[in-house]
């Protein structure tokens, strides 16, 4: 009975196998497509409509934002989150002391970073809740990209049909503590991010990404961003987003984008060779 028990393990392995190898092509493959997508969808700016809830004991709060979002990583910068300039809150047209989106697009100089943070800080601000700069679709395939590779472990999850397409489900869960999104200035969130992958191409056509708050607290940040082809750019985008945030209440939001196009300016902004110190 002992042998039968451990020739029918044996047999279990040797047909998980090429099933393990499979998923770790898909991951390798999907790794590929986020760092050749940063330069493809690098240039693209959309208008994004963001519709945000808190409900708590005094009931419902909402907010509608309209925005145009950059999907842009700078010179230097570690990080891709993209770039959010909101230009309407629930209907009413914003100012801004901080530079704007075009600024940024426009220009180059030393203080690129400098206008950049600003962008963010200001935007930020007008968060229903706290000020996050999380909830933005580049989210996950900054987490995704092979930089990041070395720090989290990848299990698969089966496969999925959707949208008529077989996927692969792969699931990658940063080492703890965590090290990439700073959850205070003395501690760190850590990501789980759940893929949906097209095995033959690479391509990321749904993401899930969970941020766990340090320490006993059992609260979590989610953003999922769906992908879908656009004819005219001739690549995936992002074309919805949903967040799960706390905030004296349960927090959530949806933002839906359209109107894609390609900027075009005397003085690119690329990321820099990553060989780069």
């Amino acid at each position: 009975m002992r042998g039968v028990a451990l020739l029918a393990l044996l047999i279990v392995a040797l047909a998980d196998a090429p099933r393990a190898a499979q998923d770790q092509e898909a991951a390798a493959r999907l790794r590929a497509y986020v760092a050749a997508y940063e330069a493809e969808i690098g240039t693209v700016i959309a208008e994004e409509e963001f519709v945000q809830f808190i409900r708590g004991a005094t009931g419902v709060r909402r907010r509608r934002l309209v925005s145009d979002v950059a999907f842009l990583r700078l010179p230097g910068d570690l990080d891709w989150i993209g770039h959010r300039s909101v230009r309407v809150v629930d209907g009413r047209s914003v100012g801004r002391d901080a530079p704007s989106l075009a600024d940024l697009l426009l220009n180059e100089g030393a203080d690129v970073r400098a206008r950049a943070r600003a962008i963010a800080a200001e935007n930020a601000q007008y968060n229903l809740g706290y000020p996050r700069t999380i909830n933005l679709p580049t989210l996950p395939l900054d987490l995704l990209h092979p930089r990041r590779q070395a720090s989290f472990d990848m299990t698969a999850d089966g496969t999925e049909r959707v949208g008529g397409r077989m996927l692969v489900r792969l699931t990658f869960l940063e080492h703890a503590p965590g090290s990439i999104i700073a959850a205070s200035p003395t501690a760190f969130n850590r990501a789980e991010v759940r893929a949906w992958v097209d095995p033959e191409t690479g391509a990321l056509r749904r993401a899930h990404v969970r941020l766990r708050a340090p320490g006993p607290s059992r609260i979590e940040n989610q953003v999922t961003v769906s992908f879908e082809p656009d004819a005219a750019l001739g690549c995936l985008v992002p074309v919805k987003m949903s967040e799960v945030f706390y905030f004296s209440g349960y927090g959530s939001g949806e933002a839906t984008y359209r109107n894609f196009r390609r900027f075009g300016t005397a003085a690119r902004i690329v990321p820099p060779p990553e060989s780069s110190p």
